[in-house]
């Protein structure tokens, strides 16, 4: 094992135990149960995975059968150029039991913007050959980026039938926004197929979990043919949890969060090295940092966000869907959506990247209002920026400072496409546009909201574009030095067949106009 990831299994085991003062995890390896079973032979049941990437490398991930092991495992990975069976770049590293035999093999030294290929050998077995990519060096001419954006795949009300066709895109990245997996089932009335756990309490119960979606083969085919940049949102962990404060006043809250974050590392193509202070910090406050940057040459710089770990309370507590205008005015200002460490970090980063073409912030749930006769006093989900209205503020200040009429704000969470122009005041239209915003539809999550109600919401709301909850899929992104093309992909989750793929919109983002135009 790395001295990174011998740090990280000591960091976490403290914080288990010692420094959120709870039970029910051990120490060593969180518990006994094995997380998946599957035969010996079958080494490598959920696939292959990449991330990360950098100008000279990337991570590349995948998570052993523990059928027949005992203790750590040794793992070979293998890279090659597109094509090649001799390998240009290789490593030896250990599973160890104590992350569920999970490897995260940080590659480095290979040329930027050029496609590789890759796989792991363990015990007699190969794995099959994952797809993957550097990115063009920082400041390097590039001319072109696509790349796929997703979020929200429940895994019982829904097949994976997007990713199929997301597949056939080619995108040079996919960019999921959170709610991997969902915490417990849906209602039985609504499922297709078997949820993997009926209702997390532990760390086996969310390694079972992930271990459940990722053995669908379709998520496993789109994690093998191009890297992922990845953050969260809630049902990672509990829904609508807020920071360190359990939604439902659940007493195993801090238990559960330890549990969740360690099962997000442990199957995601994270890099240990980058958590390594993150997690000094974690032992203070129970944060592990995942926001990141990352540069595509000098066409874009990519900020990743974390809008759900560093939350200051809704003011309302409970009720806050009741939406008293106290519980967005008076103490608003001090409130936190990003934490003012990550504010600062992404004020900082969006200064650095005024060189680049495009700024593109990723981040969880919707950025713009849908209640624009309302003003900032309005019964919209206050989990949302709506909850946050000084923090969004702070944010589209930050745009309209140093990349105005040249960023994309891409989100998800509402299971619904929204597309909308942000102003620099919310509810002023008559305000400039300094950005666009694209919240994706689901994977495979159901909306809870009819089309006639969302056709009400983009009557009232001059700044929307398109407001649509009937569909399912995701959204594929073309940019260029000049414009920005979006198109909304739409898929019928509930077929037991593939079925096709449609278009429900596409729009177009001209640098230096900043707004979001439809053309098709």
């Amino acid at each position: 094992m790395s001295v990174h990831r011998r740090q990280l299994l000591k960091m976490f085991a403290g914080l288990s135990v010692s420094t959120l003062g709870v039970s029910g995890i051990s120490a060593s390896g969180f518990g006994a149960r094995k997380a998946f079973a599957a035969p010996a032979s079958e080494r490598f049941p959920l696939g292959v995975a990449s991330g990360s990437p950098a100008a000279d490398g990337f991570v590349l991930w995948t998570r052993l059968s523990p059928q027949g092991l005992r203790g750590s495992a040794s793992v070979t990975w293998r890279v090659f150029e597109e094509g090649a069976s001799a390998p240009i770049a290789s490593g030896e590293q250990e599973a160890p039991a104590e992350f569920a035999y999970s490897i995260h093999a940080e590659v480095t030294g290979l040329k930027p913007d050029r496609w590789y290929e890759y796989e792991f050998a363990a015990m007699g077995a190969t794995s099959p050959r994952g797809r993957t990519r550097t990115f063009p060096a920082r400041g390097a001419a590039t001319s072109n980026m696509r790349f796929a954006y997703a979020s929200c795949q429940r895994f019982d009300v829904g097949h994976y039938w997007a990713y199929a066709h997301m597949a056939r895109e080619e995108p040079d990245f996919v960019l999921f926004l959170g709610d991997y997996i969902y915490e417990r089932r849906a209602n039985a009335k609504s499922a297709v197929r078997p949820h993997p756990v009926r209702n997390a309490r532990s760390l086996e119960d969310y390694r079972d979990l992930y271990a459940g979606y990722r053995s669908d083969p379709l998520l496993q085919e789109m994690h093998r043919v191009c890297p992922w940049l990845v953050t969260w949102d809630d049902h990672e962990v509990q829904n609508n949890y807020t920071g360190d404060l359990s939604d439902i006043a659940d007493a195993d809250f801090q238990t559960l969060r330890v549990a969740g974050y360690r099962a997000y590392y442990e199957h995601m193509p994270l890099r240990a090295s980058k958590m390594i202070g993150a997690l000094e910090g974690l032992k203070r406050d129970a944060r592990l940092r995942i926001y990141d940057r990352l540069d595509f040459g000098n066409l874009a710089r990519l900020h990743l966000l974390d809008a759900r770990q560093y939350r200051t309370p809704p003011l309302c507590g409970a009720n806050r869907q009741d939406n008293a205008a106290a519980c967005v005015s008076d103490k608003a200002a001090s409130r936190q959506m990003l934490g003012a460490a990550q504010e600062n970090w992404l004020a900082e980063g969006l200064q650095q990247g005024s060189d680049s073409a495009w700024n593109i912030i990723g981040q969880q749930t919707r950025f713009t209002t849908d209640a624009y006769p309302k003003g900032e006093a309005h019964r919209s989900s206050l989990d949302r920026w709506d909850g946050y209205p000084d923090a969004r503020k702070r944010v589209i200040s930050m745009i309209e400072q140093h990349a105005p009429r040249r960023t994309l704000i891409v989100g998800g969470d509402i299971h619904r496409n929204w597309v909308a122009d942000v102003h620099a005041n919310q509810f002023d239209v008559s305000s400039p546009v300094v950005a666009a915003e694209f919240t994706g539809t689901s994977i495979s999550s159901l909306s809870g909201r009819s089309q006639k109600a969302m056709d009400r919401d983009r009557a009232i709301n001059p700044h929307c574009k398109v407001a649509n909850s009937e569909h399912r899929g995701y959204g594929v992104v073309n940019v260029t030095p000049q414009e920005a093309r979006i198109t909304l992909r739409t898929i019928d989750a509930r077929a037991q067949t593939q079925p096709q793929l449609g278009t429900l919109a596409q729009v177009r983002v001209r640098r230096g106009q900043g707004k979001a135009e439809l053309i098709g």
